[in-house]
This record gives structure tokens, sequence and C-alpha cells, in this order.
């Protein structure tokens, strides 16, 4: 019991570290890690501080979604994701809806 209460209150932090590190490995060579680490962390330290740490967390798992399905980022696509990493993500149409059928 004790342990499933620790999992629960270091989940986004677990899940923080995980994406950050598929992030790291998914961008150019080139790009800066440092900043990269450093918008994460301002990020979470945000979510933190504004008591939104679920809503911190829903938006980690929609990127880790999307992170899957590519082998790499070019440095305008790690741009794009750092800026957005604070914004809620689109709603993604449920399965088998009429979107995800014509792609």
């Amino acid at each position: 019991m004790v342990s499933l209460l620790l999992l629960n209150r270091y989940k986004t932090d677990i899940v923080h570290v995980t994406i950050l590190n598929a992030v790291l490995q998914k961008a150019p060579p080139n790009y800066t890690q440092d900043r990269i680490r450093k918008r994460f962390d301002d990020v979470w330290s945000d979510a933190r501080e504004a008591g939104s740490v679920e809503a911190h967390l829903r938006r980690l798992l929609a990127l880790a979604q999307r992170l899957e399905k590519i082998q790499s980022l070019d440095a305008m696509e790690v741009d794009l994701l750092l800026e957005d990493l604070d914004r809620d993500p689109l709603p993604q149409p449920p399965e088998g809806s009429d979107s995800q059928k014509k792609g």
C-alpha cells in the first residue's frame, strides 16, 4: 500500500523524466540539450506552483503519444514542441471516427 502511494505521488515526475529523455533522444544532435531540459523543468515547476500537476500530466501523456510515432525531430519541431509544452493539446477524435478513417 505504501509503495502504491509513493508511486502515485511520483508518477508525474516519472512521466516527466521519461518524456524529457525521449525528446532529448529524438532531437537533432546539434540542438542544445540544456535548452530542452530548462524548458521542461520550468514548465514542470510552473505546474506545481499553480497546482496544475494533473493537467501537466495529461499534456505529457499526449506528448508521449505523439512522440511514439516519430523517429526523430528536426530543430523546428523541437522548438514548436517546447513552445507548446504548457498548452493543452487539441482533443483527439475518438477511435473509429470519420477523421481517423480518412487518413
